[in-house]
C-alpha cells in the first residue's frame, strides 16, 4: 500500500462529532423518524425526566412507545461523552442538563445501585441485556466514570461513583477470582448463570472502575479490588473476549504495570 494513497480524504472527526451533536440533539427536527431524541417523563430512580436517544433509526420499541422508557445508557452516555470530549458542555446546552439526566440509569429503585443499560426492569426484555447479560451491566459504569471525570461537580455524581465502586469491590470479593458467570446480581450480591455464555472479561470492567475509583478517592481497597480483578482476568486459560471490555483490561494492565508495578 502506498504511504499516501490516492484519492485520499482525511475525515475531520471533530467536525463530524460536532455535526452529530447538533443534528441529533434537535428536539424540533422534522421528517420521518425525527427527532432522534425524546423526553422520558417516568422519573425512574430520580425525580427528573431523562432524554432518550434512538438506538437505531425508527426503532419501534423506542420514542413514545413503551411509555418512552426504552432507551439505552450505552447510546445516551456515549453521545454525551463524545460531545464532552470535543468541548461541548452537555450540562448546560440550550437550557438542558443532559449530563445530570444520566443519573436516571443509576438503578437504586431495584437496589442494584449501579449504572445499568435501562432505567427500570419494565422494559428490560425488549432488548439489551439489562440484569442478565453481564457486560450490559458493567459497561455503563465504565462510561459513567469517564463522564464523571468530565463533570466532577455535577450534583450526586460523587456518591453515585462511590456506590458503584463499593458494589464492584464487594462483588469481586465474593467472586474470589472466579468470573465464570453470565452476570452478577448486584442487589442480592450473588453470581448468576443463565443461557448466556460466561463472561470472564467482566473482570476487566470491574478492574477499570475500581482503579478509576482508587485514583479519584484514594481508597486502597479499590486498588486491591482492581488488582484482584485483573489477576482473575489474567488467570483465564482461554481467550475470554466477549463484546467490548477486554481492550479496557489491556490498557489498564499496561497502566497499572507502570503506576503500581504489578
Amino acid at each position: 500500500m502506498a504511504n499516501l494513497p490516492q484519492p485520499l480524504k482525511i475525515i475531520d472527526w471533530k467536525l463530524m462529532a460536532q455535526n452529530f451533536d447538533k443534528t441529533i440533539y434537535d428536539l424540533n427536527a422534522k421528517g420521518e423518524y425525527w427527532p432522534m431524541i425524546w423526553m422520558d417523563s417516568t422519573r425512574k430512580n430520580f425525580d427528573q425526566p431523562v432524554m432518550g436517544i434512538y438506538t437505531a433509526v425508527g426503532d419501534v420499541r423506542q420514542g413514545k412507545n413503551n411509555k418512552g422508557m426504552f432507551h439505552e445508557a450505552l447510546a445516551n452516555m456515549g453521545a454525551v461523552m463524545g460531545a464532552s470530549l470535543i468541548g461541548i458542555d452537555k450540562s448546560k446546552q440550550n437550557g438542558i442538563n443532559y449530563a445530570a439526566m444520566l443519573k436516571n440509569y443509576f438503578n437504586r429503585d431495584t437496589k442494584w445501585n449501579i449504572m445499568m443499560n435501562n432505567t427500570a426492569p419494565e422494559v428490560a426484555l425488549l432488548g439489551g441485556g439489562y440484569g442478565r447479560d453481564w457486560w450490559y451491566d458493567v459497561y455503563p459504569n465504565v462510561l459513567f466514570y469517564a463522564i464523571y471525570e468530565q463533570y466532577p461537580n455535577e450534583k450526586d455524581f460523587d456518591w453515585i461513583a462511590k456506590s458503584i465502586a463499593e458494589k464492584f469491590y464487594l462483588a469481586d470479593s465474593i467472586l474470589k477470582g472466579d468470573y465464570n458467570y453470565s452476570y452478577f446480581d448486584y442487589a442480592a450480591m450473588k453470581p448468576m448463570k443463565n443461557q448466556i455464555c460466561a463472561q470472564q472479561d467482566a473482570a476487566a470492567g470491574h478492574a477499570w472502575v475500581l482503579y478509576a475509583a482508587y485514583k479519584k478517592f484514594g481508597d486502597k481497597r479499590y486498588l486491591k479490588g482492581a488488582i484482584s480483578a485483573m489477576t482473575a482476568l489474567e488467570s483465564n486459560k482461554i481467550n475470554p473476549t466477549y463484546e467490548l471490555l477486554m481492550p479496557f483490561g489491556a490498557y489498564l494492565a499496561a497502566r497499572m504495570n507502570v503506576e503500581q508495578g504489578t
